[in-house]
């Protein structure tokens, strides 16, 4: 169930009183589901909510923002076009996340359009950082099959500059 306008309200003064982030706060109350969380805190935000669960990300977008960065910010690049990158933030309260989106879409002379995700969402998310290593290896697997062992293209470890030079991290 999604939160009253009373509640909001109460939960919103809370915040202030005991300087507690939404979130937080939401949770140790039990009012509502992780993604009815989530939801409440877009509305208290003003921003929208967006629902990761089975969303896969391109290569070249999630990595816009750095593994490191989205695993310490809650937050991961999920969309982007040529001015505009779309960040989903589980705590757009947290100013130092905000600091380093900001700083990221400098980098690539882009704008941030914000939206709010579950933690579970976002973990959805994550764990697609780690498959780039397991996608490349595949794909040098299947080389490998078509071409014969002869092409060598499994003979050396597969680390993050293998990755970056990998046609199919290109795409």
């Amino acid at each position: 169930k999604a939160l009253t306008d009373a509640q909001v309200q109460e939960v919103s003064a809370e915040m202030a009183e005991k300087n507690i982030d939404a979130l937080s706060l939401l949770k140790e109350k039990a009012l509502v589901r992780e993604e009815e969380i989530a939801k409440a805190i877009a509305t208290m935000y003003k921003l929208p909510y967006v629902d990761l669960f089975g969303q896969i990300v391109g290569a070249q977008i999630l990595k816009t923002i750095p593994e490191e960065s989205a695993r310490t910010y809650q937050m991961v690049c999920f969309k982007r076009d040529a001015s505009m990158m779309d960040v989903a933030i589980v705590d757009p309260g947290n100013l130092k996340a905000i600091d380093a989106a900001e700083f990221i879409a400098r980098k690539y002379s882009l704008k941030v359009r914000y939206h709010v995700v579950s933690s579970s969402g976002l973990t959805y998310v994550l764990k697609q950082y780690g498959n780039m290593v397991e996608r490349v290896q595949e794909v040098l697997r299947d080389v490998e099959k078509e071409e014969g062992p002869e092409a060598g293209v499994l003979d050396e470890e597969v680390t993050d500059e293998t990755i970056r030079n990998a046609p199919v991290s290109k795409m």
